[in-house]
């Protein structure tokens, strides 16, 4: 149980990492008129997402659950999905254009 503490920790860490990317982004970035909404409502949604995913990690820590635990990993890793799946995106895009 102790691994799958520490993994569940580790993913949420992670998380954070990819939250304070997007707000650092959406700080100095510039968008269009609609852009720069959508931008804030996304950081805002993944931000609520992940206090979410800390309060489960938090409870299951506190009270031994595996299963909450696990709620939490699989929580924390769908804003790490997401981010992977963006930049994949990115990268074909880029490298579609450069060919």
């Amino acid at each position: 149980m102790t691994a799958l503490r520490a993994t569940a920790w580790s993913v949420f860490a992670l998380d954070l990492a990819v939250l304070g990317t997007m707000i650092v982004e959406l700080v100095t970035a510039e968008f269009g008129a609609t852009g720069g909404v959508l931008a804030t409502v996304l950081t805002e949604t993944v931000g609520i997402w992940l206090l979410l995913v800390g309060v489960v990690l938090a409870a299951a820590t506190r009270q031994r659950s595996r299963t909450g635990l696990w709620i939490g990993l699989v929580g924390g890793a769908v804003p790490l999905l997401w981010a992977w799946s963006m930049i994949v995106d990115a990268l074909t895009e880029y490298l579609s254009g450069a060919s």
